[in-house]
């Protein structure tokens, strides 16, 4: 339905988004998920009409709206601050988009009340909006957006502005909403979870460009770049030189790994830098895959323990484990193969 092609925008003459291009289904939700600052929100205010940009094009079920005004594109935004009316109690601020279009009272009513129930916010109908937590009025400016039956929804880190708890029990609550409704959503975001969460397609936006796109899993367990297995907490790497190809084996400081199948192709020599994620060791019952370490701290996470540990050449790494281990033991850890990403080392960049 949606089609963004390779948009650029400056500020500042500095580039801000360069040659942006993705496409939306009608009953889809992407994330548009990235740092703070990389261009989401702008290119939002692009798509809803709000915002000029220098080159490129939108078009909505394949006509060019590019230079169509933003009321008539029927597009609803959620902003990040809820921009709600201080003056105004909740149906009022609900009830403002129907009554700039002019509609009949009764069906002002009928949409409004409909908006309200949707997101469980009826009995707070003529309660001021100041008067409201972070919760209630994250509800308010989203029934606002979706009153005028808009043809696409964008919300621009709409659970920013709360604390963790209430963040978590409300991302369940707006992800049954969207998913009763029939229509395509934008997804602005820095938080991964959240973006797990709700996406069926990621794309993540890195100074200005989306630098890799698809679903969640594939995009969080096949980074194509350091810089994006980094943003995704994988943090822990050694570099080596490659010694096999096929299968992909890498000799480092501290042993000899086996990696699972790998986004490019590596020749023997090549230096590389491999990452194990959190989930990607266990305790060792033989010598295959694996590196002596040392226990150095634990952290019980709730679910299991983030374990920090330290290899027999000084690197220091962490690992998540459903079981507590020794402080100070040492211990032999195994390495899954299929866990382990492989990058090309980039010049004069440590570990």
């Amino acid at each position: 339905m949606l089609e963004i092609r390779n948009i650029h925008k400056y500020y500042e003459k500095q580039l801000l988004l360069d040659d942006i291009s993705f496409t939306l289904g009608a009953d889809e939700t992407v994330c548009l998920l990235g740092p703070s600052g990389g261009g989401k929100s702008t290119l939002l205010r692009i798509i809803a009409g709000l915002e000029e940009l220098e080159s490129g094009q939108v078009l909505w079920d394949g006509q060019d709206i590019t230079h169509e005004p933003a009321h008539l594109r029927r597009f609803g935004l959620m902003f990040q601050d809820y921009a709600l009316f201080p003056h105004m109690n909740v149906r009022e601020n609900v009830a403002f988009g129907l009554r700039m279009q002019r509609l009949p009272d009764d069906e002002i009513h009928r949409r409004t009340d409909e908006a309200l129930a949707l997101v469980n916010m009826n009995a707070f109908a003529k309660r001021r909006v100041t008067d409201l937590s972070g919760g209630e009025q994250q509800r308010v400016a989203l029934a606002r957006a979706l009153v005028p039956h808009p043809r696409l929804l964008m919300l621009d880190e709409p659970l920013g502005a709360l604390d963790r708890a209430l963040r978590e029990q409300l991302s369940e609550d707006l992800r049954a909403v969207l998913q009763q409704m029939d229509i395509p959503v934008i997804y602005v975001t820095h938080d991964q979870e959240e973006a797990f969460t709700f996406g069926d397609r990621l794309f993540i936006l890195h100074e200005g460009r989306i630098i890799q796109s698809g679903s969640p899993d594939q995009v969080y367990n096949h980074p194509d770049s350091l810089w994006l297995a980094a943003f995704f907490g994988h943090k822990n790497r050694l570099d080596g030189h490659v010694v096999e190809s096929e299968p992909l084996r890498v000799r480092t400081a501290d042993g000899l790994l086996e990696c699972g199948p790998q986004s490019q192709e590596y020749q023997k020599g090549q230096i590389v830098t491999v990452v194990l994620p959190l989930d990607a060791a266990s305790l060792a019952a033989d010598e295959k895959n694996t590196l002596d370490a040392w226990v150095k701290d634990i952290r019980f996470q709730g679910m299991g323990y983030m374990i920090d540990f330290q290899l027999a050449h000084g690197q220091e790494m962490t690992f998540f484990f459903n079981e507590s281990l020794p402080r100070g033991g040492q211990v032999r850890l195994a390495l899954q193969p299929h866990s382990i990403l492989c990058f090309p080392k980039i010049e004069g960049q440590g570990t």
